[in-house]
């Protein structure tokens, strides 16, 4: 029975430790844990598998090649390109046994609360980077109204890395209630103060996300017996939303960005889209004098700046053939999931499609793999948790 129940939190307390110390102790705790969980299921290496160590291989050689102009950097590709790999198998092994699948709503609901800790203590933080619940003092509102500058911002409490982290709430939050794991009212609550929230921090590509995530849970909603009582409760909370968050003080600003979507830079350039136009025209530079890639870090060393675009960032990092690989190991998770969805209803297998698609959509003006690489550590895991519940799971369970 006590072995049950720590083998019941052992991913929560991973991803808590991931989220809340250094990437050194995570690899620690977690690499003896999936060599344990390997051993257990003793599954036979498939293509995908395959394809998953030629990746790993190639972001490792392609960064030591004599094309490179600056060193290899282990830690950087361990971090990044090995550590999400590692993170999608021990989701995958972990939740091969029935025991362990049935597990999957208590992971969800300790990562819900994870997600909401993690929000409240970093959004509720003053200019001095102390807690506070002001909002007129607020970092990321004084931000978004250029009273203090980027570099003052914490990298790990950038306003990207909190949007993700934000637009992810709803996301968990809809999945526990569909499997009536909350309360609609839980459910409603977190989604508007998710929005509120995500308005202050004037993140638009999280907005647009999230508004995303709305259309794509009528998809459920369509499938119940109460299609108009929710269908018309979501169009009532979007129809307030759009009146409160222009007239509210500190929502204003998400607004004002959305209507002025061009830079004019020092130089007098105008460059589309807050000057990322710029940022993926020096990202293409780059990959046009190297196909091989530089390394995750070297265009934000470089540039002092991100590509502010997942896909040129993976291709800047990585290079072209193990970026290709990459997108396509996603692409196909996305799709198997959706298409599996589609046979059985499973509202699980939603968990990862709306994951990839937050992921994917906000990729298109951010750099998420280096704006918050632990939450893509946790895209990983779910990713591997979805592979598991795809194929049917092992019945004998772990002892």
């Amino acid at each position: 029975m006590f072995l049950k129940s720590i083998n019941k939190i052992i991913p929560s307390i991973i991803i808590v430790i991931a989220f809340f110390l250094r990437s050194e102790f995570t690899a620690l705790i977690l690499i003896p844990t999936l060599a344990y969980y390997i051993k257990t299921t003793k599954t036979q290496i498939k293509s995908i598998d395959i394809i998953l160590y030629i990746y790993i291989f190639l972001c490792v050689v392609t960064n030591i090649g004599n094309n490179n102009p600056i060193l290899f950097n282990l830690q950087s590709t361990f971090l990044y390109s090995v550590l999400p790999i590692l993170f999608y198998y021990f989701g995958k092994h972990y939740f091969s046994f029935k025991t362990n699948v049935k597990f999957i709503p208590f992971f969800l609901q300790a990562l819900l609360i994870i997600f909401i800790i993690l929000v409240l203590s970093i959004f509720f933080r003053d200019q001095n980077n102390k807690i506070s619940f002001n909002l007129s003092n607020n970092i990321y509102y004084l931000f978004r109204i250029k009273q203090i500058n980027k570099d003052d911002l914490d990298y790990f409490i950038s306003a990207t890395n909190l949007s993700l982290l934000i637009a992810t709430i709803p996301i968990i939050s809809m999945i526990l209630y569909n499997i009536k794991k909350i309360k609609i009212y839980v459910y409603i609550t977190l989604l508007i103060l998710s929005i509120i929230l995500l308005s202050v921090v004037a993140s638009r590509a999280a907005i647009i996300a999230t508004l995303i995530i709305l259309i794509l849970n009528l998809s459920l909603i369509l499938k119940s017996k109460n299609v108009i009582k929710y269908f018309f409760g979501i169009l009532a909370i979007a129809s307030i939303l759009v009146f409160i968050i222009p007239e509210f003080e500190y929502t204003r600003t998400a607004m004002d960005r959305f209507n002025n979507l061009n830079l004019q830079s020092e130089t007098n350039e105008l460059y589309d889209l807050n000057g990322r136009q710029y940022y993926w025209s020096l990202a293409l530079i780059e990959l046009n004098n190297n196909l091989w890639g530089y390394g995750h870090t070297y265009f934000i060393n470089k540039y002092d700046m991100s590509t502010h675009n997942e896909y040129l960032g993976q291709l800047v990092a990585i290079g072209v053939l193990p970026s290709i690989i990459y997108f396509i190991f996603i692409f196909r998770c996305l799709y198997q999931s959706y298409k599996q969805y589609k046979t059985n209803l499973n509202p699980l297998l939603i968990i990862c499609i709306l994951f990839i698609s937050i992921y994917l959509i906000i990729g298109i003006t951010e750099n998420v793999s280096l704006a918050n690489r632990r939450w893509i550590l946790c895209l990983f895991f779910i990713m591997g948790m979805n592979t598991s519940i795809l194929y049917k799971p092992r019945p004998n369970t772990l002892d």
